[in-house]
């Protein structure tokens, strides 16, 4: 029996291919929350995609299937609620199982919070992102009611979450002042209104350092094409690149380029970034620059060039995802079935998702994907490079039986 741990887009994606190409085998979805993950089992109609609907289809060999499903355009960006429908309609709900892994023994046994044990020949680790927590703030994207009555809401981070929480006090009539704390002060950057072809560079297999790979994209974005097509481009080529820079390399690139690279990377519609505009015109959006010192759940105090500054209101934490280890993970490591990937980023495994062991030896047993390989590829968070690999481990694990 194949249990797979995780009832994200990537557990989701990995059983739907077991269930497509090999019906007879048996497998087992282990999710203690709605099926989705954080992205796709939000209820909210104004959570939109930020990828368009013609690069969200589950297979690789239907690029159409999710459009058709859903009876979208193919350029349009459709709500996220649909797309968590349309996930969970590709796996049979008899083969989920609505609880917590706790850990896994050394014979590969799940040990679920019901006191539950399921043997297991594989298991895949499907888990998503940890949510970021500042000490004394609510839980990341929480949505308290008390938010619309509020005179002053106090918003961390500028990320897609953040846009999330924007959109959803808006639609709920909110008309207070609202300020959003960053490091940065970036919004996502918004895709181009029309599509508009990716275009490819032709890069050098390798890079030396991290300032290389910036200079090389600045070059490629100024060539006579929009930034977003060049970003687009640059994106099918960034686990070669990242796996060509050293560990030194990789870490100045997160240093100095990474909040860079996201906002670029991670965009929203064109429409939800010119609301956000607006909003800051209007003078009820007002951004705050600094690093988050201490967070209760009505006050935030922050530093920026040496000055301290106290925001008071109702706080929602949208920092995002952490980069710190699954607990799961964490267990493999500490005793040696597994080992971290670059930057200590998730964990590190072969080409088709086997975790490497502390010797470098890949396992037999257990299996990863999606955003526990950010390490090690560093672009592995979206829909069309988590459907492939979905599908390559499906089939690996298949042969396996």
């Amino acid at each position: 029996m194949i249990c797979i741990v995780g009832g994200g887009a990537s557990g989701l994606l990995v059983a739907a291919n077991l269930q497509r190409h090999a019906p007879h085998l048996e497998f087992t979805l282990v999710e203690p929350r709605s099926l989705g993950g954080i992205a796709y089992s939000t209820t909210d109609p104004v959570h939109l995609l930020n990828v368009r609907a013609a690069k969200m289809s589950a297979w690789v060999d239907r690029p159409d299937d999710f459009v058709k499903w859903a009876k979208v355009p193919a350029d349009s960006f459709a709500q996220r609620r649909v797309y968590g429908e349309y996930l969970r309609s590709l796996v049979d709900a008899r083969r989920v199982v609505k609880s917590r892994a706790m850990s896994i023994t050394v014979d590969g046994a799940v040990m679920l919070d019901n006191g539950q044990r399921m043997e297991a020949s594989s298991v895949v680790f499907a888990m998503g992102h940890l949510a970021s927590q500042t000490a004394g703030a609510p839980a990341w994207g929480e949505f308290p009611a008390a938010a619309l009555t509020a005179p002053r809401i106090v918003i961390l981070g500028t990320g897609l979450t953040c846009v999330d929480v924007l959109l959803s006090l808006d639609a709920r009539g909110y008309r207070g002042s609202i300020d959003v704390v960053s490091r940065h002060g970036w919004f996502p950057a918004a895709h181009q209104r029309e599509v508009v072809a990716a275009r490819i560079p032709s890069w050098p297999r390798s890079f030396a350092s991290a300032r290389s790979v910036i200079t090389a994209a600045r070059e490629h974005v100024e060539g006579g094409v929009s930034w977003q097509s060049g970003i687009d481009g640059i994106r099918t080529k960034v686990a070669g690149i990242w796996a060509s820079l050293s560990t030194v390399e990789k870490a100045r690139f997160i240093r100095h380029a990474a909040t860079v690279w996201n906002t670029l990377r991670h965009r929203v519609p064109a429409d939800v970034a010119e609301r956000i505009a607006e909003w800051q015109r209007q003078g009820r959006l007002h951004i705050h620059l600094g690093r988050v010192e201490e967070a209760t759940d009505r006050r935030v105090r922050l530093r920026h060039a040496g000055q301290t500054k106290l925001l008071e209101g109702l706080v929602i934490d949208a920092l995002g995802p952490s980069s710190r280890q699954h607990p799961l993970i964490e267990s493999l490591i500490a005793d040696g079935r597994a080992q971290p990937g670059p930057l200590n980023l998730g964990v590190l495994a072969d080409t088709f998702g086997a975790i490497v062991d502390r010797r470098g030896e890949p396992s037999s047993k257990l299996f990863t994907l999606g955003p526990l390989l950010r390490g090690q590829l560093w672009e592995t968070t979206a829909i069309p490079e988590i459907a492939t690999q979905a599908e390559a481990l499906a089939r690996r694990l298949m042969l396996r039986v």
